[in-house]
């Protein structure tokens, strides 16, 4: 099992609610990938309704290995384009689009996606100026992928926090500064900072 720690303590993250929404940027080899899917496989372990959307099945798959899904404590199921059932008495709920309109369709079909949290993953390829303002006002969001490539369709001020795993566009309020690989440098809303990263934890009989 991972877990997103502090980097230099090795201590649990304390997520706050002021942390959200989140922005979790990196490139390709970062190490923004497996933090994203580490944070939904946290937040699931805590209780909270999840929808985990990517463009990527293989984000999916990892994501449900991390959880060990097909224990019955989590119940999670895939919803489609052309699946558009009640699941809201799953806790877990996994979007497989590439196509921005395919993956808001699915996403609000979904009776109670606006109370859940939404990590999104590969923004470069998910999100679209025409569907980034159906969820840039939502509470319990997180967002991940390679800023450089979305042509800055999300501004500063529309997240309150920011992890980086590799350097950001200029104009951000911002920079990461020199860091190892798949250590990210982790901006609250009240402006502290820290770093973070994954690091596995030993389940004890």
């Amino acid at each position: 099992m991972w877990r997103p720690v502090e980097a230099d303590s090795g201590e649990a993250v304390d997520w706050q609610d002021s942390d959200w929404p989140l922005l979790i940027h990196g490139a390709a080899g970062s190490g923004a990938s497996f933090f994203t899917v580490v944070l939904a496989a946290e937040l699931v372990r805590r209780g909270e309704p999840v929808i985990f959307a990517c463009a990527k099945s293989e984000a999916v798959r990892r994501l449900q290995a991390e959880l060990a899904i097909r224990q019955p404590t989590v119940r999670g199921r895939a919803v489609t384009i052309k699946n558009e059932a009640k699941l809201e008495d799953s806790q877990l709920v996994t979007v497989h689009f590439d196509r921005p309109a395919g993956l808001r369709q699915a996403i609000t079909s979904i009776r109670d996606w606006t109370e859940r949290f939404i990590i999104v993953k590969n923004i470069e390829h998910t999100m679209s100026p025409e569907t980034w303002p159906q969820f840039k006002s939502h509470r319990r969001l997180v967002l991940a992928g390679d800023l450089g490539l979305v042509n800055k369709m999300i501004a500063p001020d529309e997240v309150k926090s920011t992890i980086a795993f590799s350097d950001l566009p200029r104009d951000w309020p911002f920079q990461r500064p020199k860091l190892p690989t798949y250590v990210g440098q982790f901006r609250r809303s009240d402006q502290s900072e820290q770093t973070v990263m994954v690091a596995e934890q030993r389940l004890v009989a």
